[in-house]
């Protein structure tokens, strides 16, 4: 945990599917190589936007294991080990996670307990939870599905005092809420990395450790860019350059991050088994006119 808090942009990784919907193993061997190429200092396997709650158990950790295997040491591998079940099954799939090679063990806040429990049984359950791991660095991620249950002070409290918590994907969307988690975090080895690109520049000059947004799943080099270059003059004109097409890639997501990572190089087929829209030929056409913006942009800053 001495390398903790990361500083950087940790791409959500996404799962390549062939057309008649089994994970393309070799695109996903195309796709890990893809985002560290493009500045990633680790990788969120097995994540919201991996279409986890999708996978089987047997492709989620095939997924891993590939991913641990191509990476190769490189960076860190991150990966979800509270999807389902109660905390024995969850404990146990983790321990396969580790077993496979993953680096950090990151928890469901709003799968270890049940909406309506209170913060004591979640900590009651993260201890449970935590014990059995005493050598994984840990994360905790607000996911928003099945439900949104972000992190109060006392909790974030707890996690930082058991020292081993080492990632926090920060889904608040309140720059305030993450510059408290983030004084709550000085000194620590504990990061909070921002989800909601609208607050990029500010969080990042609040002291967040990374991105880790839906975004690098279109254009990873630009948020690795932004995230070395906040400072820089034109990171204005990179974040508005988001702003604008910020409901586009929240759009048939992630079918549509999909189309452009094949127009950009990766064999990567758009299936996807979440429950998303098409892509029309006016999405497609929008998407083609923000792929050309982004290389514009891009080539214009290097």
């Amino acid at each position: 945990m001495n390398n903790w808090p990361i500083k950087g942009f940790i791409p959500v990784m996404l799962t390549p599917f062939t057309k008649a919907g089994q994970i393309d193993f070799p695109c996903l061997e195309k796709l890990t190589n893809w985002y560290i190429d493009n500045g990633a200092v680790a990788l969120f396997a097995n994540c919201l936007s991996s279409e986890m709650f999708e996978l089987s158990e047997a492709e989620a950790l095939a997924v891993v294991q590939t991913v641990v295997r191509v990476t190769n040491k490189r960076v860190p591998i991150l990966a979800v080990g509270t999807i389902q079940g109660d905390l024995a099954e969850m404990v146990r799939f983790s321990t396969k996670l580790v077993e496979v090679g993953v680096d950090v063990i990151v928890v469901l806040n709003n799968v270890l307990s049940h909406e309506d429990d209170s913060e004591a049984y979640l900590i009651e359950k993260l201890e449970e939870f935590q014990i059995r791991f005493p050598d994984v660095p840990l994360g905790i991620y607000e996911c928003p599905v099945p439900y949104k249950r972000l992190v109060p002070k006392e909790t974030l409290q707890y996690l930082i005092s058991k020292n081993r918590f080492v990632y926090f994907k920060d889904t608040s969307l309140s720059l305030e809420s993450l510059s408290s988690r983030v004084e709550m975090c000085k000194e620590t080895s504990l990061g909070i990395y921002e989800a909601y690109l609208g607050n990029s520049r500010e969080s990042l000059r609040a002291g967040a450790s990374g991105l880790t947004c839906i975004q690098g799943n279109y254009f990873p080099s630009l948020i690795t860019w932004l995230h070395g270059n906040f400072e820089h003059p034109r990171a204005l004109q990179v974040e508005g350059f988001f702003w604008k097409h910020f409901s586009l890639m929240h759009q048939a997501y992630p079918r549509a991050a999909k189309y452009c990572l094949q127009k950009q190089g990766i064999p990567m087929d758009i299936f996807t088994r979440r429950n998303v829209p098409d892509l029309s030929s006016e999405i497609c056409l929008q998407l083609d006119e923000m792929l050309e913006e982004y290389h514009c942009l891009f080539k214009d800053l290097i």
